[in-house]
């Protein structure tokens, strides 16, 4: 169809709604006049009744028309199309009154131009409404609709309910209002009442047979969050919420897309706000190595970094098929991106000096580590080898061929560390502390507790129990453990990397300990069950583990930094000629000897270098 063909268009389906509104028309012109005399017109305005009757239907069926009435459709009919027809009646009043004088009717009963043009916007409007009103209750019945609560009675949940009775295809029927404001009680926002504060969730859901509560208040910080989650896992409503504010500001996502719950909601802090700028400068681009790659810390690395678009970025790693997802993913995401995949163990020296010596890195971000703590009290030599040697032989490298910045990963496990994986880890960060006296490349060592989703972590443990039925263990109910999402945990590791000047280890804020026990029966109400229909088992502490992790030793000092989710404590000096001895020997050892006498090699070099520490 052509542009001249198009401006003629006008679907046949629509000349129904010039019938129906050229009826209206007629009906309230005659209506008005009725009305204003009572039904019995005097001979003189029963002549101007006439006399103006054919031309009103077609004044105001040009405004409409002109306004843009007849494009619309009437399932649709919201707060701008009833903005047109207000404007459309003003015009075709405005006309009306300037025909009438013109043509010398000044007897014309000026009250008929007020009440026709109210009565035009009311008819018009209403029939448009009533289609819309109609169609949404015809959904209504057609589909099974959640009773819906919503926590938070601000811009937040005023949108939310605006979306829910604009959509109610989406499932959700608005019942009511919680908020803690006192001026918002009993008040209504689009016809919903607000019941009052938190306290009567409980009575709410039971009595109005509420099916969803929804937490409406973005910029909640999580200890609100949790305390209202734990009123809101008293009830038998599923809990969902809509999304945080920095989603929302930043275009990501809507304030309709709400979803289920999240653990990371209720343990997560403030979004990050990193040196952009500061970042940018050390990576951009440079040869960047990330060992570990495809593991849960290492591919998010790999993700941030690519970003701040780096010359060249290495993907080192032992598994084939973690490095081979990781490139997928960010060949996809950043296509003009070069990477590398490398498949080889750290453990490889004369493979890594080829590596090195080919590909010329000049950052490195060692993530590489066996990590699960009961998995490494039964493989000792396999934990030493990897975390220790590894990590020993990568820092000759970063020597020998002058890299200028060197970040290694490493855990809570290893202040006062009593597991093997622990142990393993505190060698390593000895070994980064210790470098400082050789030449130009700037060490430095990452601290921080769990995160998330990662391998080994006690959620995806807790995940999988519970989709299988329970029951979820638990190995002491006074267990506490450091948790933060694994994008938080790199955003500062990348901060942190443009601190260190050298031997420096940073400490992350992880927030306040969190319980086991209180994480785990959260998991089981966030799931939808209740702790009688999954039960929570003790099973005991574990050998390797212990009640309570620490991120800083008791006795060590530590400060701030510059970042406010940053701390750097005082490095552990030690004599790095010994400390390299030690590690010959005990490499030499390591498969000249059983499990028990490694384990004893490697406690007696933590217990030495602790006390030299302290001394």
């Amino acid at each position: 169809m052509n542009k001249e063909h198009s401006k003629l268009y006008f679907p046949f389906f629509r000349i129904w709604h010039v019938l129906i509104d050229y009826i209206l028309i007629v009906a309230v012109y005659i209506s008005v006049f009725g009305f204003r005399f009572e039904w019995i017109i005097p001979a003189q305005h029963l002549k101007q009744f006439w006399q103006f009757l054919p031309f009103i239907p077609f004044i105001r069926l040009i405004c409409n028309y002109i306004f843009g009435m007849y494009q619309h459709l009437w399932q649709y009919f919201g707060i701008r199309e009833m903005i047109g027809i207000i404007k459309s009646a003003t015009a075709g009043s405005i006309i009306f009154i300037l025909i009438v004088y013109l043509t010398g009717n000044a007897s014309f009963p000026r009250s008929i131009f007020l009440f026709e043009w109210a009565l035009i916007v009311i008819a018009l409007g209403g029939v448009r409404f009533s289609r819309r009103f109609s169609q949404e209750i015809t959904r209504i019945k057609n589909k099974q609709m959640s009773r819906t609560l919503i926590i938070g009675a601000g811009d937040a949940g005023e949108m939310l309910v605006r979306e829910m009775l604009r959509h109610p295809e989406n499932g959700l029927l608005p019942v009511g209002f919680i908020d803690d404001n006192k001026s918002k009680w009993r008040a209504r926002i689009h016809g919903i009442k607000v019941f009052g504060s938190r306290e009567k969730i409980p009575e709410i859901v039971s009595g109005y047979e509420i099916d969803v509560i929804v937490l409406s208040i973005p910029s909640a910080q999580p200890k609100v969050l949790r305390e209202l989650v734990d009123i809101c896992t008293k009830t038998n409503a599923k809990i969902q919420i809509v999304p945080a504010i920095h989603e929302i500001i930043d275009g990501t996502v809507s304030i309709s897309h709400v979803r289920q719950l999240k653990l990371e909601d209720l343990l997560g802090r403030e979004p990050i706000v990193i040196n952009d700028e500061e970042v940018a400068k050390l990576i951009a681009d440079k040869n960047i190595m990330v060992t570990g790659a495809g593991g849960s810390i290492g591919s998010e690395l790999c993700r941030q970094l690519a970003y701040y678009k780096p010359s060249m970025l290495y993907l080192v790693g032992h598994g084939e098929n973690s490095i081979y997802k990781i490139s997928n993913e960010l060949s996809l995401k950043f296509p003009e991106l070069k990477i590398i995949k490398i498949i080889v163990d750290i453990r490889h020296e004369i493979h890594l000096d080829s590596i090195f010596k080919e590909y010329q890195p000049r950052i490195i971000f060692h993530t590489a580590a066996h990590k699960h703590l009961p998995l490494m009290e039964e493989n000792i030599k396999e934990s030493i080898s990897n975390n220790v040697i590894g990590t020993y032989i990568l820092t000759k490298l970063a020597h020998k061929y002058n890299i200028e910045r060197f970040v290694n990963i490493s855990t809570d496990k290893a202040v006062n560390p009593v597991s093997i994986m622990g142990m393993t880890k505190r060698l390593a960060e000895l070994i980064i502390q210790n470098q400082k006296s050789k030449n130009i490349t700037k060490f430095m060592t990452v601290r921080f507790g769990n995160v998330i989703g990662s391998r080994g972590s006690v959620i995806p443990l807790f995940e999988d129990q519970i989709r299988k039925g329970g029951p979820v263990t638990v190995t002491h109910p006074d267990m506490t453990r450091y948790f933060m999402t694994i994008p938080e945990a790199v955003q500062l590791v990348l901060q942190a990397s443009i601190l260190g000047n050298g031997s420096e280890t940073f400490i992350l804020d992880m927030g306040d300990p969190v319980n086991i026990l209180e994480l785990a029966k959260n998991m089981v109400r966030l799931s939808g069950f209740s702790e009688e229909e999954i039960s929570i088992v003790f099973t005991g502490v574990r050998n390797g583990e212990k009640i309570h992790e620490e991120l800083i030793e008791p006795s060590q000092a530590h400060q701030s930094t510059k970042y406010a989710k940053i701390f750097v404590c005082q490095s552990c000096e030690v004599d790095l000629s010994a400390l390299e001895q030690d590690i010959q020997n005990l490499l030499t050892e390591l498969y000249n000897f059983d499990n028990a006498i490694i384990k004893n090699r490697l406690c007696e070099l933590i217990d030495k270098y602790s006390i030299m520490n302290n001394a």
